[in-house]
């Protein structure tokens, strides 16, 4: 009962610089800190998928994990009366209520002073202002191409300096 009272208290306002995300309580941000792939030490990553290799810190994620991803089945549905939605992973439907149910919207608080373009996240601002800057900071290292986002240069290394599923190798 006390874990949970915590969820009710006044806003803490905890802000993660890594993730621009903001917690309402202290539970909330040590939880994030906890399971975020962002922030967990790679050593402690002991659950390994077998058919991709993607790593996680509890069995439980693997299993929601190969349920989603490689079984492509959605067995947890919303019981909001009236609701379709189905998703794959108990942590996705609180996030479902709260931003459909509960009108909870993200906020595009995050406006590109250039252009009048406007994000929900700093980080993706930060993205788009590199394409006024035309800075390009993420490296392939292999191949030197430079990216002015991060998942630009992972879509880069997947496609062009990884196998794909098909078995073929890109060069």
């Amino acid at each position: 009962m006390e874990v949970h009272m915590v969820t009710h208290d006044a806003s803490a306002h905890i802000y993660c610089h890594q993730c621009d995300m903001n917690f309402k309580n202290r539970m909330s941000y040590n939880q994030h800190i906890k399971y975020n792939l962002k922030h967990i030490d790679p050593s402690k990553l002991k659950y390994a998928c077998e058919l991709c290799e993607k790593k996680f810190a509890k069995a439980k994620r693997l299993e929601e994990h190969n349920v989603a991803v490689h079984l492509n089945a959605k067995p947890i549905h919303c019981t909001t009366q009236g609701c379709t939605f189905t998703c794959s992973s108990r942590p996705v439907l609180p996030t479902h209520v709260r931003m459909v149910h509960r009108n909870a919207r993200a906020q595009w608080n995050h406006v590109c002073h250039t252009c009048g373009k406007a994000y929900t996240t700093k980080k993706s601002l930060e993205g788009h202002m590199r394409s006024h800057s035309g800075e390009r900071p993420f490296r392939c290292a292999p191949c030197a191409s430079a990216f002015g986002y991060e998942a630009a240069l992972y879509n880069h290394n997947k496609s062009v300096h990884l196998k794909t599923k098909t078995g073929r190798a890109y060069t």
